[in-house]
């Protein structure tokens, strides 16, 4: 019962997502004349999107996450209230974590309302979960998970995924790379990999910063605010220490 109402609201999603897209956050005008072929391209393109249906396969939630960063991006756009921004960001959060590096770009908008609703909502909660979940969660997570979630580990109880070809972060190039070759110059590759993979993560992020700051003081903020969440979405992918082939649909509005 729970897998079928699963695939269901991922379909539903999945079709509130085109929606919000191609109608509210960016409606779909091209051309008259190529208007016919480019909803047909559009269409097949989704359609044939394997990382949508690997979500549907594996039981993912990250087309619920994505619709859920899609209305907040409605909100912002629309220059909505706050909490109409943070609601959405902030469960968005709370069944995935990675969308927490969307704040940034709430800053530079100078949403910082938003911001702040946010990170209280996320915070909220965790001081919820203490109280309903059960006892001795958090110090195991403490213990066991956290430790072993930065750059360059196996995550607790995953020992080898983060190597495996599917994981498409810089993190999991960075540890393939670790695993096949030994040495460079002499050297274990082992010790240079994860300051690489920060290096590279840090260089990846500043960049999306940098381009986001730059459209903001050109004024081009309100032009550049699809560009700049699709960006985030994509950055956020990159360096993550975990991004499977389902994560790629982060990357959908992006590419459409």
């Amino acid at each position: 019962a729970s897998k079928v109402r699963l695939l269901v609201l991922s379909h539903l999603c999945l079709l509130v997502i085109l929606y919000l897209f191609f109608l509210r956050i960016r409606p779909f005008d091209p051309p008259p004349v190529w208007r016919g072929l480019a909803a047909a391209l559009m269409t097949v393109y989704v359609l044939n999107y394997h990382p949508v249906a690997d979500n549907f396969a594996w039981g993912q939630i990250n087309l619920i996450v994505l619709a859920l960063v899609c209305l907040a991006w409605l909100a912002l756009k629309r220059g909505g209230h706050a909490l109409s921004v943070a609601v959405p960001l902030s469960l968005a959060v709370l069944l995935k974590t990675y969308p927490l590096l969307l704040l940034p770009l709430l800053v530079i908008r100078r949403r910082y309302a938003a911001a702040a609703w946010t990170l209280g909502l996320v915070v909220l909660y965790g001081l919820v979960s203490w109280w309903v979940l059960p006892k001795g969660l958090w110090g195991d997570w403490l213990a066991n998970v956290a430790p072993t979630g930065g750059y360059g580990l196996r995550p607790f109880n995953l020992p080898f995924i983060p190597v495996e070809p599917w994981n498409h972060s810089i993190n999991g190039f960075m540890l393939f790379v670790q695993d096949r070759v030994p040495e460079v110059f002499g050297l274990p590759t082992r010790l240079m990999t994860k300051p690489l993979t920060y290096l590279l993560a840090g260089a990846v992020g500043a960049a999306t910063l940098g381009l986001a700051l730059l459209s903001a003081r050109r004024g081009q903020g309100e032009g550049t605010l699809d560009a700049d969440v699709s960006l985030f979405l994509l950055m956020m992918f990159l360096v993550a220490p975990l991004s499977w082939e389902h994560h790629l649909v982060y990357a959908l509005p992006a590419a459409m």
